[in-house]
Parts: C-alpha cells; structure tokens; sequence
C-alpha cells in the first residue's frame, strides 16, 4: 500500500458455507475464502467485520464476486 493512500471501509460476514459476504457501499457481494482473504489479509478465523481496502482493491474484489 502507498503511503497516505485512502481507504474505505468494507463490511464482511462469513457465511455457513465459508464464503464471504462483503457490503460495499450499500450492495452486497459474495466473495470466495481465497479471493476475500487476498484483498483483505484477514484471519481464517474472521467471521464478521469491517476491513480498510483501497479503492483498486474494491474494484478488483468486485471484479471477482457475485452481487447479491
């Protein structure tokens, strides 16, 4: 990350399934345990948050989500 880039808050919850739902901006995504993680550098212990991404990341973990 570059210094004093801003970031934005994203939202998540682990589902039964293992899977991720992430809300962005009011919408929300469901996201693979591999891609989320990648993005987000969180715990496979998470199960609910709010995680710091910059506006590339969002993008790019939009790009490989489903909407819901």
């Amino acid at each position: 990350m570059r210094l004093f880039e801003s970031t934005f808050p994203v939202s998540y919850a682990k589902t039964v399934l293992g899977w991720y739902n992430v809300t962005i901006d009011d919408k929300r995504y469901n996201v693979a345990p591999h891609i989320f993680r990648k993005f987000t550098d969180v715990s496979k212990k998470a199960r609910l948050g709010v995680a710091e991404l910059s506006k590339d990341d969002i993008d790019e973990l939009i790009k490989h989500s489903i909407a819901l």
